[in-house]
């Protein structure tokens, strides 16, 4: 097991930097308009970067300080700019499905508002209903009263007034019926939207954004941000961890038997 670890790593390290050299290519040809020679001169970059990493590590002792320095500070510079075409890659993958995001919260944010619009109706109708059962039963006790004292006409009157409270709780409770009905409707309509926000790439970062009370953009920002923030530093560790294990397992048949690597780059 032992034995294939070391090329374990090598291919997770040619791995994550040959998706990371994809990302940063893309990236940056996407701030200069994919100009070809752009797209070459980031493909070279990318290669000479793990090659001075493992050039550096295999090299360290053989090379003056001069030469060191440059190449620290411009594998460190390489990064940079590798991180920033990674950044500038998932920034635009996330604008694409950023901007649906926005439309179905926009949508949501409207049906929100027609829904409180008809909830408000909704309570008012429900206390006029209730203000109308009221009176409906004071004016039945009232008509109660009139034809036990034989006022037989204002008797008729107040019936017919208890008629129309009828009609009106009527009309009033197939108002409520339809507020409910459409309430329903637009709920119905609020959980497709989200259902469907949920279904895109990007619905855990809704998930998240809910759960911290923040905005989806803020979420994607932080994923984009520690995303790039490990991805080629990875890369470039696990080139110099493959180096390691390679120049420690790697040795040489001799006519004096096994030869430790270190002894051949020390001549």
């Amino acid at each position: 097991m032992k034995k294939y670890f070391g090329h374990l790593v090598g291919l997770t390290a040619i791995a994550i930097s040959g998706i990371a050299a994809y990302m940063s290519v893309t990236g940056i040809s996407l701030l200069f308009s994919m100009s070809l020679a752009v797209i070459i001169m980031a493909i070279i970059l990318e290669i000479a970067k793990l090659v001075s990493a493992s050039a550096l590590y295999q090299f360290w002792n053989k090379i003056s300080i001069s030469i060191k320095i440059y190449l620290i500070l411009a594998i460190t510079v390489l990064m940079i700019i590798t991180s920033g075409g990674i950044f500038a890659y998932l920034t635009d993958a996330y604008s694409s499905i950023s901007a649906q995001i926005q439309i179905a919260q926009f949508k949501l944010d409207n049906l929100e508002n027609r829904k409180q619009l008809l909830k408000d109706e909704l309570d008012q109708q429900k206390t006029r209903y209730s203000n109308l059962i009221n009176q409906r039963k004071s004016q039945e006790t009232r008509v109660d009263s009139l034809i036990s004292r034989n006022y037989i006409t204002m008797a008729k009157n107040t019936n017919n007034i208890i008629n129309e409270t009828d009609n009106q709780l009527v009309t009033i409770s197939k108002r409520i019926e339809d507020l409910n009905s459409h309430i329903s409707g637009l709920d119905t309509i609020k959980l497709n939207i989200e259902i469907e926000s949920f279904q895109r790439d990007v619905g855990p970062f809704i998930y998240i954004a809910k759960m911290l009370n923040v905005s989806i953009d803020v979420v994607a920002r932080f994923f984009i941000f520690f995303i790039v923030l490990v991805f080629d530093p990875l890369a470039i560790a696990l080139i110099i961890s493959y180096n390691i294990i390679i120049r420690k397992n790697f040795v040489v048949k001799s006519n004096n038997g096994e030869v430790d690597i270190d002894e051949i780059l020390k001549k």
